[in-house]
């Protein structure tokens, strides 16, 4: 049987327009958005066992959540006890005894992400011997490459919130351009950040908006994150209006190729 395909998902705004209803895809998401997405086929919790039991602004239930606990209900999703995998990882340094914690042994229906094994297989393919990994995501598209999934979509990850994401949309941007070198079809939101950019180095030397040195994300300040965005009821950051045209034109568009519209676009330069 063929594999399935692989929708990565976070939390940004653009996790409403993933597959939820196609039984082609498999849903993986970050863990931390367990309160907001219709279903993950697989979560995702990468964090040490004291990040995982500290506290969360964003859900004061996701402790018994993640270890396999009835949650009360919400608005909602009504009583949440979670039944699918946890991947995660091993092998973290011994902690102290006095910090709470939420061991593998206490998430029930857990899976190790074999990291040794993914990196011997990338590096097969040609990645370099230094391990580069700096989000959740890169985890899961990593896995998903591993897996030899023939599709990858990522909705609702952009990474370009705040200074934190310096460090993780490169990463991700490495591993989409290493997939798709592979021959993996890589689908990305349109109104995601990755991979893209409005203006061509040098053709567009001269425009009145090119700003590469003074990117928002460089600049803005991290904000807490709330259960209204994880369901994306409250935007993190108003949407720049070419942005939003390109998510109004996905609604009728709706698909894994979107050639034709960065054909349009290119007619507008």
């Amino acid at each position: 049987m063929e594999p399935k395909k692989v929708a990565i998902v976070g939390g940004g705004t653009s996790w409403v327009r993933a597959p939820w209803d196609n039984p082609e895809w498999e849903i993986w998401a970050h863990s931390s958005c367990f309160e907001g997405l219709p279903r993950g086929d697989r979560w995702f919790e990468v964090h040490r066992p004291d990040v995982r039991a500290g506290e969360k602004t964003w859900s004061p239930r996701y402790a018994d959540w993640l270890q396999g606990l009835p949650c009360p209900a919400t608005e909602t999703h009504g009583e949440r006890t979670r039944t699918n995998p946890v991947y995660v990882l091993d092998g973290f340094p011994e902690l102290k005894a006095e910090v709470p914690k939420i061991y593998n042994e206490s998430i029930p229906n857990h899976v190790v992400i074999p990291r040794a094994e993914i990196e011997k297989y990338l590096q097969s393919k040609g990645a370099v011997e230094q391990e580069y990994v700096t989000s959740t995501a890169a985890w899961m598209l990593k896995l998903a490459l591993y897996e030899r999934r023939p599709e990858i979509g990522i909705w609702g990850i952009s990474y370009d919130e705040h200074a934190e994401y310096l460090v993780q949309r490169p990463c991700m941007e490495h591993w989409i351009g290493f997939a798709r070198a592979l021959g993996t079809l890589i689908y990305v939101s349109p109104n995601a950040s990755l991979c893209r950019d409005p203006h061509i180095y040098g053709f567009d030397g001269n425009h009145k908006n090119l700003v590469h040195t003074n990117r928002p994300f460089r600049t803005a300040k991290a904000i807490p994150l709330t259960v209204g965005h994880a369901l994306g009821k409250e935007l993190i950051h108003n949407i720049p209006a070419e942005i939003q045209a390109l998510i109004d034109r996905e609604k009728t568009l709706f698909g894994i190729d979107t050639e034709q519209l960065w054909k349009d676009e290119a007619k507008k330069r």
